[in-house]
């Protein structure tokens, strides 16, 4: 984990003092941008890949 990002101080204030409301909201837009980032992974990896010769 090396190149993981880190909380910056400024981030884990914001996020302490969120509410219920905006935590759901964050970590929905966090999880979002996993996804689409696996989907981009995906489409370079398939791009990539040699087509199979049927």
């Amino acid at each position: 984990m090396s190149n993981a990002p880190t909380l910056t101080r400024e981030n884990y204030k914001a996020i302490k003092h969120m509410d219920k409301a905006a935590m759901t909201a964050y970590l929905y837009r966090v999880y979002m941008r996993g996804v689409e980032r696996g989907r981009e992974m995906e489409r370079e990896a398939s791009k990539s890949a040699p087509a199979a010769v049927e």
